[in-house]
């Protein structure tokens, strides 16, 4: 599984799920910090890869454009902000995340659970 974080998650959590054996790249390290969103979206398509973040303008894109791909992680998780937690909490419940995330979907992070919501948004 090929993860591509953006921007407003820490580098670090790139490097930290590589160092767990996971495909992982930031936002940052392909020049690409401030793109637009949509054109992260295409990157994601392409690659297969799942979108981290803790924007939510990835799940509006979804729903307007009714894609099924690519999955999207939703980090609303206002104090878990160092990137060691982050990564514990995506490598921790990947296991569990795994099939959906290959099906598309979005799956939102919260302090109490993770909400998974298939696409098409419908």
């Amino acid at each position: 599984m090929k993860f591509l974080i953006d921007d407003p998650i820490s580098f670090r959590v790139a490097i930290l799920l590589r160092e767990k054996g996971y495909e992982a790249v930031h936002v940052s390290e392909l020049g690409m910090a401030a793109a637009p969103d949509e054109i992260l979206v295409e990157r994601a398509i392409d690659r297969d890869e799942v979108i981290v973040s803790a924007d939510n303008d990835f799940g509006k894109i979804l729903a307007t454009l009714n894609l099924k791909k690519p999955s999207f992680i939703l980090f609303r998780w206002q104090g878990l902000r160092k990137a060691d937690q982050q990564a514990e909490i995506l490598t921790k419940n990947l296991p569990t995340l795994h099939e959906h995330l290959e099906k598309g979907v979005i799956a939102t992070i919260t302090p109490q659970g993770i909400r998974i919501r298939n696409l098409p948004l419908r």
